[in-house]
C-alpha cells in the first residue's frame, strides 16, 4: 500500500502544479514520489500498473473540464496517456538495481523521450500537462526558455525529481544525482534571470477584441451572425488613427460572417480598417465542401485589402476533425464535427508596419511547433487566436494562458492571445503576463507591444535540444550498464580462495 500512496501522492501534487491551483513551485516534488515508487517496487507488472495508475489520475483529473463535451472524453485521453507512463514505468523498472547516478540519468532520459513522443503522437500529440509548463511559475526558469524551450525545463524539473526519489528509495541517500540536478537547474535559473529580454524601440499599438458569443459554452439561432456583430460594433468603438493593429479571435466571423466568401461582411471589416488606419486580424471558419472546412486568420491591411490568411495546420483531434471516422460512428458526439478540418500546409508571416506577424490558432498555441515555425518564417511577434467558449469558467483557458506564454518565452517576442470569451493577454518577450481581460465577457484589451528586431534565440535556432541531450545521455547511460554488465569478472574482482576459506 505504501507505493500506491506514492503514487496517489505523485499524482496530486502533479495537479497541484497546473491551474486550477498552479503552484509551479511543487513540479520538482511531484514526480519524486512516482519514481521512489518505481524504484522499489518488485516486479514489472507491479511497475507498470504504478506508471498507469498515476497517468490516469493526473491527466483525468488535469483535463477534468473535458466533461463539459462528454465524461468518455476525459477517460479516454486519460488511458491513452496513462499508457506513456504506464510504458516509461516498466522500462525504468529494468534499472532498479543500478547505481544512483546512471539510474537517474536513465529516469530522466526516458521521461523526456516519453514526452517528445506524447507531443507528436497519437494524432498529432497532446502537451498539457508538461511539467516544464509548471516550473515555468518560476520566473528565472521561465526567462532561461529561450535557451532551452519548456521541453528543456521538463528535463530540469525530472532530474530534481530523480535526484529526490533516489535520496527517499535508497537507503545509503546518496545526494551525487540530486546535487548534480540541482547544479544545473541554477546554472539553467541564474542564466534566465541575468539575461531577461528588454523591450526593442519599435512599439505597436494594439487593440484585441473580445467580443463573446451571445450564448456563451452553448449554440443559440443566428450565433455565427451575432457574434460576427458584436466584434463588429466593439470595434467601432475604437479611436480612429490610434492603433497598429486590431485582433479579432478565433471564431469571431466564421461560416455567415466569413469575408473570404462574404462579400458585405468582408466591406464591413474592410470600412473599419480604413477608418482606423490599421491591420485587422480576423479568425474565421468557412466549409470547403459537404465533408470539408477550414479555420483560418484572415488579415485586412489599412486599405481595406485581404492581404493573405494563414490555415491551421494542428486540428484538434476529435473536436475538428475525426480519424477512422467510420470506426467510431457509434459514438453518438461524433455527429457534433460533421466535416473534417483542412489543415494548411505551412507557416504564412504578414507585414504590418514594417514588422512581420505570425499567428496560430488555438490548440497550435499548446505546442512549440507550429509557433517557432512562424519565427523561424520571419515573425517578430505572435498572435494566439482562440475561442475556449466551450469550457466556461474552469481551469482550462488558464492552463492555456499558460502554456501559450511559454510560447513568448521561448521565442524571446511579445504574444497577443486573443480569446473569444477571454480571458485575452498580452505578454511580453520574458512571458510575463501585463493585462488581460476577464474570462466570460465582452471587452476591449488595449495595449502596446514591442515586436522582437533582434536575433532568433537560442531555442528558436535548435528547439528541442536539451531534451534531445537528454535521451542520449539516457541510452549512452545503458549502454555502459550492459557493458559492465556483460564484462567477465577479472581477477582483482574474485575473491582469492584462502579468504573464501
Amino acid at each position: 500500500m505504501l507505493l500506491e500512496f506514492l503514487v496517489l501522492l505523485s499524482a496530486l501534487l502533479a495537479w497541484a502544479a497546473f491551474p486550477p491551483l498552479g503552484w509551479g513551485w511543487l513540479a520538482p516534488l511531484a514526480l519524486a514520489p512516482l519514481l521512489a515508487a518505481i524504484r522499489r517496487v518488485h516486479t514489472r507488472r507491479g511497475a507498470a500498473f504504478l506508471g498507469f495508475s498515476f497517468g490516469l489520475l493526473f491527466y483525468g483529473s488535469l483535463t477534468f473540464w473535458l466533461t463539459l463535451i462528454g465524461f468518455y472524453v476525459v477517460v479516454g485521453l486519460a488511458v491513452v496517456m496513462a499508457l506513456f507512463t504506464a510504458v516509461f514505468a516498466t522500462a525504468l523498472w529494468s534499472a532498479r538495481s543500478w547505481e544512483p547516478v546512471p539510474w537517474a540519468l536513465t529516469a530522466t532520459g526516458l521521461w523526456s523521450a516519453m514526452e517528445l513522443l506524447r507531443a507528436r503522437f497519437p494524432l498529432g500529440g497532446f502537451r498539457w500537462g508538461d511539467m516544464g509548463y509548471a516550473i515555468a511559475d518560476i520566473p528565472w526558469f521561465r526567462y532561461a526558455a529561450k535557451y532551452v524551450g519548456t521541453s528543456g525545463l521538463t528535463v530540469i524539473t525530472v532530474a530534481l525529481a530523480a535526484g529526490l526519489a533516489i535520496v527517499v528509495a535508497d537507503r545509503k541517500q546518496p545526494w551525487q544525482p540530486l546535487a548534480g540536478a540541482g547544479a544545473l537547474a541554477l546554472f539553467v535559473a541564474l542564466a534566465g534571470g541575468m539575461s531577461m529580454e528588454t523591450a526593442d524601440r519599435t512599439k505597436l499599438q494594439v487593440a484585441v477584441i473580445q467580443g463573446s458569443t451571445p450564448c456563451p459554452g452553448a449554440h443559440c439561432a443566428n450565433e455565427n451572425v451575432l457574434t460576427f456583430e458584436q466584434h463588429l460594433a466593439s470595434t467601432s468603438e475604437l479611436e480612429a488613427d490610434r492603433f497598429d493593429l486590431v485582433v479579432w479571435p478565433e471564431s469571431s466571423a466564421q461560416y455567415q460572417g466569413d469575408p473570404v466568401t462574404n462579400p458585405e461582411r468582408s466591406e464591413q471589416i474592410a470600412q473599419e480598417a480604413r477608418r482606423l488606419g490599421a491591420y485587422i486580424l480576423v479568425g474565421t471558419s468557412r466549409g470547403v465542401s459537404d465533408t470539408e472546412w477550414i479555420n483560418a486568420n484572415v488579415v485586412f491591411n489599412p486599405d481595406g485589402e485581404i492581404i493573405g490568411e494563414y490555415v491551421k495546420r494542428h486540428p484538434v483531434p476529435f473536436g475538428e476533425s475525426v480519424p477512422a471516422r467510420d470506426f467510431f460512428d457509434f459514438i453518438p458526439d461524433i455527429a457534433r464535427v460533421p466535416r473534417d478540418m483542412v489543415p494548411g500546409d505551412g507557416p504564412v508571416v504578414f507585414e504590418v508596419d514594417d514588422v512581420t506577424m505570425g499567428s496560430v490558432i488555438s490548440f497550435e498555441g499548446g505546442f512549440a511547433k507550429e509557433p517557432r515555425q512562424e519565427v523561424q518564417a520571419g515573425a517578430q511577434f505572435l498572435v494566439i487566436a482562440t475561442n475556449e467558449s466551450t469550457y466556461l469558467e474552469t481551469s482550462a483557458a488558464e492552463q492555456f494562458l499558460r502554456m501559450t506564454r511559454m510560447r513568448a518565452a521561448e521565442n524571446g517576442m511579445p504574444v497577443i492571445h486573443a480569446a473569444l470569451t477571454g480571458p485575452s493577454a498580452l505578454f511580453d518577450a520574458n512571458g510575463n503576463r501585463f493585462d488581460e481581460t476577464a474570462i466570460m465577457s465582452q471587452g476591449q484589451l488595449l495595449g502596446t507591444i514591442s515586436p522582437r528586431v533582434r536575433e532568433p534565440t537560442m531555442y528558436t535556432r535548435y528547439g528541442e535540444w536539451l531534451a534531445y541531450l537528454s535521451v542520449i545521455t539516457a541510452l549512452v547511460a545503458v549502454l555502459v550498464q550492459f557493458r559492465l554488465r556483460s564484462e567477465p569478472p577479472t581477477s582483482e574482482d574474485v575473491e582469492p580462495i584462502e579468504a573464501l576459506t
